[in-house]
């Protein structure tokens, strides 16, 4: 007898969506929805593997070599002055997206989602007179007697600081996206990174999901036990109570994790499989890295 499909489902989604007596059949509240997002995020962005198990240019390369000359592009990128580069190196990245066989639309709007948001936000005001204190070129409004006017330097300045941080997240997107994360770790400690620092990277990337998924099975637990609609007070209540519950289980979890991790011969190092080797590949990659982020730094 064959069992059937609704029981052999394990994700929560649905049940999110039709156990809600409040909000109505079908009609998920910000909580679900933001509970899922967050998930979403980690489960597609932090934890899929995708592209890491693709046979593309940077997923060939050493993740020591690439770890190192991909920083290395970062650090270059971030001093240079000099926009007309720094958009080149970002042009070269969608180049090597494509060359490791990233899909290119997710790629642009992973960098490009967050960048008119928080970069955007943050150089905004030096655009305009009074803070900045260039050339005015369009002339707005007066406030008190001041001037507010949009300068061609505010301008240069707003695309140089964009440019920067869209290429230095798309360098370290390529990074992240072609090697996986117990790798990373790995390669971390080969330039002597500190044990602690490491280690804590290794814990968080391993039970953070853990624990959102712990926090949607709370959420969904009290909404099937929910007749009616409860005050806000008490709803403030539920919330701070589950906030001390999930620090405590937290807790509880890191000690019995640890216990069984030593008990097991763990000593604080990324222990992976296989022990890669410099190979031809490596060598050509690390001194194309290194000759555009010497151009890079010359041109800045």
């Amino acid at each position: 007898m064959k069992t059937p499909e609704w029981l052999l489902k394990t994700h929560t989604t649905a049940a999110l969506q039709n156990t809600s007596p409040t909000s109505g059949q079908g009609k998920k509240g910000f909580v679900e929805k933001t509970l899922e997002d967050i998930s979403s995020f980690f489960e597609d962005d932090l934890f899929g593997d995708e592209y890491t198990k693709k046979n593309g240019l940077l997923q060939r390369i050493d993740p020591r070599v690439k770890l190192l000359t991909l920083l290395a592009m970062v650090v270059a990128v971030s001093v240079s002055t000099n926009t007309e580069v720094i958009i080149g190196v970002y042009l070269l990245t969608l180049i090597l997206a494509s060359a490791s066989k990233i899909e290119l639309k997710p790629f642009i709007t992973r960098v490009w989602m967050f960048i008119p948001l928080f970069a955007g936000i943050i150089v905004l005001p030096s655009m305009f007179t009074p803070i900045s204190t260039g050339t005015p070129i369009i002339s707005l409004f007066e406030i008190g007697g001041v001037q507010i006017a949009l300068t061609a330097e505010g301008i240069s300045g707003a695309v140089l600081f964009i440019s920067r941080v869209a290429t230095s997240v798309s360098i370290v997107a390529l990074l992240t996206l072609t090697t996986r994360w117990n790798l990373i770790l790995k390669s971390l400690r080969v330039f002597k990174i500190p044990l602690i620092f490491v280690m804590v990277l290794e814990m968080t990337y391993r039970y953070i999901f853990l624990l959102i998924k712990t926090v949607k099975e709370m959420h969904l637990a009290r909404r099937s036990r929910t007749i009616k609609k409860h005050g806000l007070e008490k709803g403030h209540n539920w919330v701070a109570g589950r906030i001390g519950y999930l620090f405590r289980k937290s807790y509880d979890l890191s000690q019995k994790v640890h216990f069984a991790m030593l008990s097991r011969g763990y000593t604080g190092e990324a222990k992976t499989l296989s022990q890669p080797k410099l190979k031809r590949v490596d060598y050509g990659w690390s001194i194309l890295s290194l000759a555009i982020t010497g151009i890079v730094l010359l041109k800045g």
